[in-house]
């Protein structure tokens, strides 16, 4: 099959059924974007609108890097990460597609990579 130009840029847009948008490359948005609903008045008159998902700076500490990490986070992420047992072990169970953030895929590489170097040692 020929690929149309700008088809692989449109499948990885919908790649998992929600469009992502660039605000959330620029953060950890744990597989969220924006959703559109209808807002239904008394008269059930139906208005649609977006809802955008609950977006907050936070700072994770990583244990192996022994630094804070800090990205703009949803609260859902938040618990995911509380959950996996912290920002080391969540980007190393993720897959890029739902990370979605260049700079935290080079942090996943990082750690990969140290982890992988005192595990040899060992």
């Amino acid at each position: 099959r020929t690929m149309v130009p700008g088809q692989a840029f449109l499948r990885l847009l919908f790649s998992r059924g929600v469009a992502t948008c660039n605000r959330a490359r620029r953060g950890l948005y744990g597989g969220k974007g924006i959703t559109s609903i209808n807002q239904v008045s008394f008269s059930k008159r139906r208005t649609r609108t977006k809802q955008l998902p609950n977006v907050q700076s936070a700072s994770f500490f990583s244990l192996v890097l022994q630094r804070p990490l800090r990205f703009k986070a949803t609260t859902h992420l938040m618990r995911l990460v509380d959950k996996a047992g912290g920002i080391d072990q969540w980007l190393l169970c993720t897959n890029n597609a739902t990370i979605n953030n260049p700079q935290a895929v080079k942090l996943k590489k990082k750690i990969a990579r140290l982890l992988g170097s005192h595990g040899k040692g060992a």
